[in-house]
Formats: structure tokens, C-alpha cells, sequence
């Protein structure tokens, strides 16, 4: 139905729908700032309270390496990416319910940690299904989602009351898990794990091929 190229666009543009969502991630406290730290604030925080919800997210960026790369040889690259969903959608939910500057800081770190994990194996995973001619145009698609992720959360972040803000990015995850599920493995992984067939049915998929002519690609 898809030529070989369209297929890989779409594995890697929905597995960037999670890059995109780590984007959002990273910028998440910033247009909320100031609202946070106002008199009318939601959650009331000192000026060096609101200082460490926008650096905290870096203590969940070193929680989540060493699992994260247990993970994407143990259960894949795909379900190692996909993980990443449940932890930020969780994020956001707790952003929507705590009331203390302390059920933030859990956010920021589960932020964190999904961040982490999506920068580790989602240069991998694009990298292992895509062809080598189109390799590099694939691996421009993360850094682009990356930052469209920050622009999407200042433009959404600036125009919402805080609740709405939360409930808005839970729907970015949310989607991510929905579409991404469907995309194949890392054809690359298989082979690492002696599973051929598996191997062959993903490439199959990606490039568009007979099994004949997909193992001469794996050889």
C-alpha cells in the first residue's frame, strides 16, 4: 500500500510523536511560572521553590540511563520507547491533582526520566529501521519533533489556565501510545536475539518486500 520510505516516515514520525512529547517535557515549567510563584497560584511556592521545579527534571534525567539501557536490550527498542508514554502521562495527571510544590518535584522527575530514556533509544530505534540513503533525513525528524515540543508547550502553556494546560499535554502521550504501538521492532534487535523470523516480518513491513528478498538485508 506504502512505498518502502513512506513506511519508515511513518514508524519514525509516530515514534517522534514521543520525542515530541519529551519536548513538551523539557519546557513544560516555564510558561507556568509565573503563575506558580503569584499570589493566585494554585500551588504556592517560594521564588527558590519555583527555581528547583525547573532544575529538578535533571535528577530524573540520572535516574533512568542504566534501566534504560537494561530495558532496550531486554525488552527492545520499541517497548523500551513506548514506556516512556505511561511515565509522562502519569506526570501530567499528578501535575493535575497534588497541591504541594513536592508532588511537583515528582513530576519534573518523571519528566525527567522519560526524557532520558527517549534520548538514549530514539536516535537508536530511527536509526535501525530506516535505509542508509535515507538514514539522515529520518534522524532530522527527533531533533525537529524535539522543538516543536518546546514551541507547542509555550504557545499552549501561555494561552491556558493551569488545569487545562495539564489536561492538554496528557492527550500528546496519550496518542503517542495509541499509534506507536502498532509500528514494528527494530529488525536490528531481533537479529541480536536470534529471533530471524521476527526480524524478517519487521523488515518486511519497513521496506516494502518479500521475505526472499528482506534476508539478503540481514545477511
Amino acid at each position: 500500500m506504502f512505498s518502502a520510505t513512506v513506511r519508515q516516515f511513518i514508524a519514525a514520525s509516530l515514534a517522534c510523536i514521543g520525542v515530541f512529547t519529551v519536548g513538551m517535557s523539557f519546557a513544560w515549567s516555564a510558561p507556568i511560572l509565573d503563575e506558580l510563584l503569584s499570589e493566585d497560584s494554585p500551588i504556592p511556592m517560594s521564588s527558590d521553590e519555583g527555581s528547583w521545579l525547573v532544575a529538578i527534571i535533571e535528577i530524573g534525567n540520572y535516574m533512568s540511563p542504566i534501566p534504560g539501557a537494561y530495558a532496550v536490550d531486554a525488552i527492545g527498542r520499541k517497548w523500551t520507547f513506548l514506556a516512556t508514554g505511561p511515565v509522562t502521562a502519569l506526570s501530567y495527571i499528578i501535575a493535575m491533582y497534588t497541591r504541594s510544590v513536592l508532588g511537583l518535584y515528582i513530576v519534573r522527575c518523571l519528566q525527567g526520566m522519560a526524557m532520558s530514556v527517549v534520548f538514549m533509544v530514539g536516535p537508536m530505534y530511527l536509526a535501525e529501521i530506516a535505509e542508509v540513503s535515507i538514514r539522515g533525513t529520518i534522524g532530522t525528524v527527533f531533533q525537529i519533533s524535539l522543538h516543536l515540543g518546546i514551541l507547542f508547550t509555550y504557545v499552549l502553556g501561555s494561552e491556558l489556565s493551569y488545569m487545562n494546560y495539564q489536561i492538554y499535554s496528557l492527550i500528546v502521550p496519550i496518542v503517542f501510545m495509541a499509534t506507536f504501538i502498532f509500528m514494528p521492532e527494530s529488525p536490528y534487535y531481533y537479529v541480536s536475539k536470534n529471533q530471524d523470523e521476527k526480524a524478517i516480518e519487521s523488515l518486511k513491513w519497513l521496506r516494502n518486500k518479500t521475505a526472499d528478498q528482506v534476508e539478503k538485508e540481514l545477511r
